[in-house]
């Protein structure tokens, strides 16, 4: 698994399919790019927030904004535990025929993710 301290990713250049944006999609960790002076504007100590599928960066936001993330950061997870609950269905229709499921791996650490779901088809 990843460094569990990375929190997102902000670059003043790139963009949607660079390799940074791609490695945040792999990570599950949000990441706007291509921000131009993102470095020039955020501090060391600046509270930021990533709105990764907005490409919104919210600098020091107030204590409303902050509450309204923190909301929807908790939607989002209820929605990932709901897709984990599938990972270990078989790879089938409804009338049950098998489907094969390929994976494009970017991290060495996603292989037993996906050997796991071939196994099952």
């Amino acid at each position: 698994m990843y460094n569990k301290r990375i929190k997102g990713f902000l670059t003043d250049i790139g963009g949607r399919t660079s390799h940074t944006a791609i490695l945040a999609k792999s990570l599950g960790v949000p990441a706007v790019v291509a921000l131009k002076d993102a470095t020039l504007r955020i501090n060391n100590q600046d509270e930021v927030i990533i709105d990764g599928p907005k490409g919104l960066v919210i600098i020091n936001p107030s204590s409303g904004t902050k509450e309204l993330y923190v909301k929807e950061q908790h939607k989002i997870n209820a929605s990932l535990e709901k897709l984990d609950d599938l990972k270990n269905l078989p790879a089938q229709t409804e009338d049950g025929k098998n489907i094969i499921i390929l994976a494009n791996l970017e991290l060495s650490s996603e292989s037993p993710l996906s050997e796991n779901t071939a196994l099952r088809a």
